[in-house]
């Protein structure tokens, strides 16, 4: 897979929407294997957040 050459409104929505909701890290690698997203954030904001939506 080839890195796009410019961001688009796609992925910077995802990083900052994602990285503001969990308060932690959200990250698009494209390697050559493959797209890879990782999000890095604090457990007890996941888990809460989880029981938020099983609730609701």
């Amino acid at each position: 897979m080839t890195p796009p050459t410019r961001t688009g409104f796609g992925s910077i929505l995802i990083e900052r929407s994602l990285r503001s909701h969990f308060g932690g890290r959200a990250t698009i690698d494209y390697r050559p294997d493959g797209l890879r997203f990782e999000l890095e954030a604090p457990y007890a904001l996941a888990i809460a957040d989880d029981a938020r939506h099983a609730a609701g």
